[in-house]
Parts: C-alpha cells; structure tokens; sequence
C-alpha cells in the first residue's frame, strides 16, 4: 500500500491523554492510532487519566512511545498541582473558575481530576511536548484543557460518543482546542445541536489496520458456519439478541457455532440464556482474548462471519463506528449489525447487512441468508472489504490527524 504521508514541517513530541490504556481491557481500537503516529517519527507520550488494572501484557508499546502513569490523586500529585499553581496562578484559577461554573451534577467530577490536570501540565512542560491531543471529551478533556491551558500549548481533543451527550462543559472545551475530531457525521451534528461551533470541528474516523492484501473467503454453503461477536458483555452490545437469532437459526436446523470473544458484567447472565435456550454445544465463551490473537482468526479464517448486534438504550447509549467491525472488514470477513447509533455509516443500506436492533427474528433472517446463499456471502465479503478501504484505512485516518496537529499546515 502507498503511504499518504506527508512530511511534517518539523519534528513533534505529542502528548497523549486516553482513559486508561494501556492499562485494563478497554480502548484497544488507540492501538492502531498509536502505532500510525509513531510510524511517521512522532514521539508519543501517553498519559492515562485513570490507570485502573493491570498493564496490558497483549500490547507493546513501539519505538518512539512512552507510557507515564500516576494516580488520580497522591501525596505527589498534590505537591505537582500545587506547583503548577504557584508558577501560573492566573492561568490554574481561571480554570478553576471555568469548571465551578460548568453544569452542578458534574463539578465534583471535573474537581477531582484538577490536580491531575496541574501535574500534567508540569509534565507536558518537562517534556517538551508540541501538541496535546486528548480521547474522550468528559473528564479526560477536562484534564486534558487544564494542563494545555496551563502549560500554555496547543491542544485537541477526539469525541467518541457517550461524552457527547454527557456534554461536559464540550463548548467550552471545544473553543478552547484547535480542533475537536468527532469520529462520524452523527456524532458531530449532535454536538453542533449542543451548541458545539461547527467550525472547530471536523469528522475523522478512528481507523484500522488493514492487510496488505486480503482475498475475500467463500462459504460452500454446508458444514459448520462460525459466527464471531468481538464485543464486551455489555447490554448495548445486545448479545441476548443474537442468542435468540443463533435459536433460530438452530431450530431451522443450520449447523452454527457462536464465539463470543469478551468480557463484562453481563456473562453470568448470557450463560444462564444460552442453557435455557440449550445452546451450550453451539455457543462459546472465550472470554477477553488478546487484540492479536482475534486478528489471527480473521488472516487464518477461522470465522465466516462477524456480527455486532448492538442495541441503542437511549440518552445517548448507542454505538459508535465500530472498529471491531471494520478490522473484520479489512480482511474481506463479512459483518452483520443493526441500524443504531453511526453504524450505518460504516454499513449503509444499499450493503443489505444490517438490521433494525432488539430483533431477533430479523437477525436470525440476515444470518439465514448469509449461510444459505453462498453467492450473497461472496458479495458481502467484496463490498466490506471495498467498504472500509474508502475511508477507513488507518494510514489515511492518522495523515489527516497529523495534519491538523502541524503548526504549519493549511488552513483546513
């Protein structure tokens, strides 16, 4: 694959804000992110807000990327934040001022984090760092707009999806960075309707890494056709869905074998489904496998198809594009969902793969025709892998994020 990148105009340290990773289990679609900044000789430094559980084992972090960790709150993070306050007292109670005035059911949330954002504007200031890019727009972003505004450098931010309707104090946070990416159209134009100015923003995907090459898998149409759902056990997941539609399907009497690769709160309770719904030699629980190992099963075809039956709960709890769902893409692997959140601008209509969600019967009738009719699944597999190399290639997702970071690029 030709690389769209362009030379920067001159070399970056970038700090780095995420949640938790690389600590935990979640936010595994940053890797790929991580990996295309560094490629282009990027020095990353990652500093997680809340570094809750154990270091990823599954992940090494490349040349050029650095993970400093530290508590929510300490004895040192004390003596930091009281430091930064010292030297930029105008700047840290300006902040501070910014935030008690913020919506009342989230000040104490933002306070918490005040210290940490004080430290880490030290940090950012021991480091030399150019930029400050941050991931998620709750109290990461927080974190994340005191420490650029205190340490006086330029900052952006990348809103996914809850933390657009948790809303917290995003107008402000969005007039305070460069540039705020949302990862789809839906997301964007829900926070322009919160009042977000459209013009600071931009719509950039998350990408995937793609294979060089991927030839697209046939399915015979006979012998055991197995499903994966990459998805942790969460109700937006909608996982009791697809057990009823994998059911059906059984009772139709197609041979199918479910894996279900993830973990979550919910797995005493999908267990407890598959036995009343006597699916124990069809459905299996891999639990929370490594990022490599799901890639694996895709390049050795291992599965036939992916499905993400994710649900919308209301008040913002839905899914956002998927990275799950275009990694399996990428290898030519067909994918199935529902029409909820900003799925279907990865899976629009005309792609016939997705359904409306909380329906079984109607994802059992999807599944059905993917297994039955081995000149549909064929066309599936071409028009996902085509699907997500138009947009979603994570070379050109991390050029254009790089872009807009370089103090000397284009008016965009």
């Amino acid at each position: 694959m030709v690389s769209t990148a362009r030379p920067l105009s001159r070399p970056m340290t970038l700090g780095y804000v995420t949640a938790s990773f690389p600590f935990g289990i979640g936010e595994t679609f940053l890797i790929p992110e991580i990996r295309g900044l560094a490629s282009r000789g990027i020095q990353v430094r990652i500093w997680p807000l809340y570094p809750r559980g154990d270091r990823r084992s599954d992940w090494n972090a490349p040349d050029r990327v650095s993970i400093i960790s530290a508590p929510l709150l300490s004895v040192r993070m004390l003596a930091a934040s009281a430091w930064a306050l010292l030297r930029h007292p105008l700047r840290a109670s300006r902040l501070t001022w910014r935030i008690m005035r913020g919506p009342v059911r989230l000040v104490a949330r933002n306070l918490a984090v005040l210290p940490k954002g004080l430290w880490l504007a030290n940090e950012l200031e021991r480091s030399a760092c150019d930029h400050l890019h941050v991931h998620w727009g709750g109290t990461t972003a927080t974190a994340g707009m005191i420490a650029a505004e205190v340490a006086g450098i330029p900052w952006s931010l990348t809103c996914h999806r809850w933390d657009i309707y948790e809303n917290n104090l995003l107008r402000k946070k969005v007039g305070s960075a460069i540039f705020t990416r949302f990862i789809s159209e839906r997301g964007r134009a829900d926070a322009v309707a919160r009042g977000v100015d459209a013009r600071r923003t931009m719509v950039s995907p998350l990408g995937s890494e793609l294979p060089e090459s991927a030839e697209s898998p046939t399915w015979p149409g006979n012998g055991e056709f197995r499903l994966l759902c990459p998805a942790l056990l969460l109700p937006v997941k909608g996982h009791r869905f697809l057990l009823d539609a994998v059911a059906r399907l059984v009772r139709a009497g197609l041979d199918i074998r479910l894996l279900l690769a993830g973990e979550g709160p919910l797995r005493s309770e999908l267990e407890q489904e598959v036995a009343r719904l006597a699916l124990g030699e069809r459905v299996a629980f891999l639990g929370q496998i490594a990022h490599s190992a799901v890639l694996r099963m895709y390049s050795e075809r291992r599965v036939h198809a992916v499905v993400l039956p994710s649900v919308d709960l209301g008040g913002g709890e839905h899914e956002g594009v998927p990275v799950s769902l275009m990694e399996a893409m990428g290898f030519g692997i067909p994918v199935v969902s529902t029409k909820t959140g900003s799925i279907p601008e990865l899976l629009p209509d005309r792609l016939g793969l997705t359904v409306p969600d909380k329906n079984g019967p109607a994802l059992a009738s999807l599944l059905e025709r993917l297994i039955r009719d081995s000149r549909f699944y064929g066309q599936a597999a071409i028009a996902c892998r085509e699907r997500v190399r138009e947009r979603w290639d994570i070379d050109a997702c991390v050029e254009r994020l790089v872009q807009s970071m370089d103090p000397a690029r284009p008016e965009r």
